[in-house]
């Protein structure tokens, strides 16, 4: 006889393997590199690597108003903890600053 604890490994176990297979047989397929360059904006006939290069790129031009959103926020929020006296805030804004920088100048430190 056995135990819920067996059982449920079991289960899980068959799960774990079904969801495998079926991520293999997507990646067979393709259909996720076309739906990631739809996504993308993409859809002309090109090299693997271009199609991921304009793939990143859009990604990227996609994200920086979501990051200087974010760090606007951020920066609120660091000078909150300025003002409350929080004695990790300097720490903070060196991170917000230098992580906001980076993501908004990462083009011209690419190029």
């Amino acid at each position: 006889m056995r135990t819920t604890y067996e059982r449920h490994e079991r289960a899980f176990g068959l799960l774990a393997a079904t969801a495998i297979a079926a991520w293999l047989l997507l990646l067979a397929s393709g259909a996720s590199l076309d739906a990631l360059q739809a996504a993308a904006g993409g859809g002309g006939t090109s090299t693997r690597f271009a199609s991921v290069i304009t793939y990143l790129t859009n990604l990227r031009n996609g994200f920086m108003g979501l990051v200087v959103a974010g760090g606007s926020l951020a920066t609120i929020g660091v000078a909150g903890a300025f003002m409350v006296g929080n004695e990790r805030a300097q720490k903070w804004a060196v991170g917000v600053l230098l992580g906001v920088g980076m993501a908004i100048l990462s083009p011209d430190l690419i190029a």
